[in-house]
């Protein structure tokens, strides 16, 4: 591991060249070298235990949801827990709360999701080990030299350790966007993979100090954040189908599912069973960056080109069979054809009647559908 600089407080560090200059420590918080799991925090607390103390050491009463800092009521994994704070999913933990600021000091901090899969994306990742301790190597996509080493220092739950030498796993900063607030955001690695994943809150994990970098104000080098300022995704969006498909880090793939008035997360997608509800400039937290983009590899709302619609192509005048709903059914009937609206994305009729793509067909060629019942309500 090349290129180890001492910052404040004379905590060693790597620059991997990531994007937004964001500086990694070369070890965990409570670590004394690389490749030593250190301390395993519940999210949000400062305070850690390392692996003696949480199976023999009576001061440590175990990491359970009765002993976590921020536990009110409930049980743990459904929806009666409560908390006493950072109750909504997205939230962000204050630097007070942040036991890498408060162990570490100076400019040091828990890293953001986004951080996370910045992270992710300009590293490769390798399982490897360190003088005989297992984990995962990241080492920078733009010299070879860089790199750091995070031990697979699995999980811990009351006393007991789980997963150690098998996976690892880093928290973030903040807990997941989704249904759930005890869920928060992680660094989870196994052989082969690496991946912004969540965790219940009530786990104890390591951490990761990072440090915010400047970046180059050069074209190459500008952040996101940089190339979509001042982003307003209701009017970029405005006229985009749903079900289009659009990318986040966070999740992969997703599909936009329309947008909302009702508060400030107004642009909804979905990925799989999971709802996720953007700002308008396109971040998941108050305090995130811009997470939803055009695609994986177009990252500038800029250049983005509202899908073109392909629709049936019918004749001013031309006879046509549409659906017409009647007693909870539907049945083909005739009718004659006028124009196709590109706003509304439907197609009129002579009668100033308006139909879906879905629900016209034309006349010749399908003779024998005509009076035939087509569909029935479920209500």
């Amino acid at each position: 591991m090349e290129d180890n600089k001492i910052n404040n407080n004379g905590i060693m560090y790597v620059d991997l060249d990531l994007p937004s200059g964001t500086l990694w420590s070369t070890k965990n918080v409570g670590a004394n070298k690389p490749n030593n799991a250190g301390f395993y925090f519940q999210w949000g607390e400062v305070t850690g235990y390392n692996q003696w103390s949480i199976r023999f050491d009576n001061t440590c009463d175990g990491l359970t949801w009765s002993n976590y800092k921020w536990y009110l009521c409930g049980h743990g994994y459904d929806d009666t827990v409560k908390f006493k704070k950072y109750t909504k999913p997205g939230d962000t933990l204050e630097l007070e709360d942040d036991a890498a600021h408060k162990i570490m000091g100076g400019d040091w901090h828990i890293p953001s999701p986004e951080q996370i899969q910045e992270l992710i994306d300009n590293t490769t990742s390798t399982w490897t080990k360190l003088d005989d301790v297992i984990g995962m190597t990241f080492t920078s996509k733009k010299d070879s030299s860089k790199s750091i080493f995070i031990p697979a220092a699995g999980c811990a739950l009351n006393r007991t350790i789980y997963n150690r030498e098998s996976a690892g796993y880093i928290w973030s900063s903040a807990l997941k966007n989704g249904k759930h607030s005890y869920d928060g955001n992680i660094l989870k690695f196994w052989p082969g993979h690496a991946t912004l994943d969540s965790y219940d809150r009530v786990y104890g994990l390591p951490i990761r100090g990072v440090i915010d970098g400047k970046c180059d104000n050069s074209e190459e080098n500008k952040t996101d954040m940089e190339v979509n300022k001042d982003l307003n995704l209701i009017e970029v969006l405005k006229c985009v189908s749903r079900e289009a498909k659009l990318w986040s880090p966070y999740c992969g793939e997703c599909s936009f599912d329309g947008m909302r008035y009702d508060n400030e997360l107004c642009i909804r997608c979905v990925h799989g069973n999971e709802v996720l509800n953007f700002f308008s400039d396109g971040r998941l937290s108050k305090d995130g960056e811009c997470m939803l983009f055009p695609s994986k590899d177009n990252r500038d709302w800029s250049t983005f080109k509202v899908p073109t619609k392909i629709h049936k192509q019918f004749k001013p005048f031309q006879k046509v069979l549409v659906k017409d709903w009647h007693d909870c059914r539907s049945r083909w009937v005739a009718s004659t054809y006028s124009h196709y609206d590109t706003a509304l994305n439907k197609h009129y009729l002579t009668v100033l009647l308006t139909v879906n793509d879905e629900d016209i067909i034309p006349y010749e060629g399908n003779e024998d559908k005509l009076d035939e019942i087509t569909d029935e309500s479920e209500y």
